[in-house]
């Protein structure tokens, strides 16, 4: 027998009462959505855009919902083109274009298909940059100059901080021996988004 009151305490909407669902807000609606769903118990669910066109809380609550249905042992299977929301909680991530699948696996994963970027506070730097371009360890197109940093996409590797720990110091030592200071080297976490559009644009297409 499916516990109804069980649901609704699990989607949120316990306070919603008996008030009438025309009268829901839209985050109400996508969370009853879930509700309806869940009846028959599943251990796979498939949502299709779960906080589209939600505000921010509804945004906020969507997020939360995912990850307690996560914790509760269900697989949840999330279709969004909202990357920044599903970088927040999913475990794995792929890519579809056109139907076929081009890339899965975890936001890790997809920084090592796509390239660690490394930014270096080096001056001058627009001589710096003009160092690294010309550098034989990285191909000219993966330097860029940024608001006065130099952003370096290291070439790529099948571990995830493995480019980092053999090309940064060469990097550096390079732009020290070319007489440039260089004040800070860190790590570009970027986000989904910019890993999709990279990766997007390097080929995939193909």
């Amino acid at each position: 027998e499916t516990d109804v009151d069980g649901l609704i305490e699990l989607v949120g909407l316990a306070d919603a009462g008996r008030k009438a669902t025309r009268n829901y807000s839209l985050g109400m609606k996508q969370r009853l959505g879930v509700a309806t769903a869940l009846i028959k118990n599943p251990t796979l669910l498939v949502l299709d855009e779960p906080a589209n066109g939600l505000d921010p809380a509804g945004m906020r609550d969507m997020r939360d919902l995912l990850i307690r249905l996560r914790d509760d042992g269900r697989t949840v299977l999330l279709s969004s083109h909202l990357l920044t929301e599903v970088e927040q909680v999913a475990d794995r991530i792929g890519i579809i274009d056109r139907g076929r699948m081009k890339l899965i696996g975890t936001v890790d994963d997809l920084r090592a298909r796509a390239g660690a970027r490394v930014l270096i506070d080096a001056r001058p730097a627009g001589r710096a940059a003009a160092v690294l371009a010309a550098s034989e360890l990285l191909p000219e197109s993966s330097v860029k100059l940024e608001a006065g940093t130099v952003a370096v996409t290291l070439p790529r590797t099948s571990e995830p901080g493995e480019a980092e720990d053999a090309i940064v110091p060469r990097l550096v030592r390079e732009l020290v021996d070319n007489g440039l200071s260089v004040h800070r080297v860190v790590n570009d976490e970027r986000s989904l988004t910019d890993l999709f559009l990279t990766l997007t644009s390097e080929g995939i297409r193909s």
